[in-house]
């Protein structure tokens, strides 16, 4: 994933674990950073799908919705037994949402989010079959509101349209010593 915000933490190449810039709304929106990944980074997405049933994610559905701005995501691909990555960016749009979950891990009492996925669109699925579920500008207010009462299925149905263009990139970009240098995301 390549965080696309200068608010807290900019990198080309967030890994599970690391620290990554958060949209929350307490009485106002505010950026944090947060750790992605709960259970010592062993979960780092949650899907969109089942987020309200699962006892361990319900919680954090329904009290604890955030943003993860970002200007791209990766994802990879095998070929020919090389696993090749591709970056993903949202067709006008530097910045783009995407939608996740939040807690206080119980251990060390730092905040830590999953990213919310879904089954990939027509963009997407020659790559992976999931795909992060991107939130529409007009989705950002509501998914941050103490009350989300539109079905997550009309999220669902804005994520099959939307258009991804992809870019194949050079296996660095799987390195955690290259997060900091733009150069990762040259094209291989």
């Amino acid at each position: 994933m390549d965080t696309g915000t200068d608010m807290l933490h900019y990198s080309h190449n967030i890994a599970p674990s690391t620290q990554i810039t958060t949209i929350t709304r307490t009485d106002h929106s505010q950026a944090i950073l947060m750790k992605w990944g709960w259970w010592k980074g062993k979960v780092i997405n949650a899907r969109l799908e089942t987020v309200e049933k699962k006892p361990w994610f319900h919680s954090a559905y329904k009290n604890n919705r955030c943003i993860i701005p970002v200007s791209s995501f990766y994802e990879w691909k095998e070929e020919a037994g090389v696993k090749i990555p591709y970056r993903f960016i949202l067709n006008q749009h530097e910045v783009f949402s995407l939608a996740g979950i939040y807690r206080k891990d119980p251990e060390n009492q730092s905040m830590e989010c999953l990213i919310l996925t879904m089954k990939a669109n027509a963009s997407l699925l020659p790559y992976h079959h999931r795909m992060p579920v991107i939130l529409p500008d007009s989705w950002e207010s509501y998914w941050l509101s103490k009350h989300l009462d539109i079905p997550l299925s009309q999220l669902m149905v804005a994520n099959e349209s939307l258009l991804l263009t992809h870019e194949k990139l050079k296996p660095t970009i799987n390195s955690p010593h290259f997060h900091e240098t733009p150069e990762v995301l040259n094209e291989a």
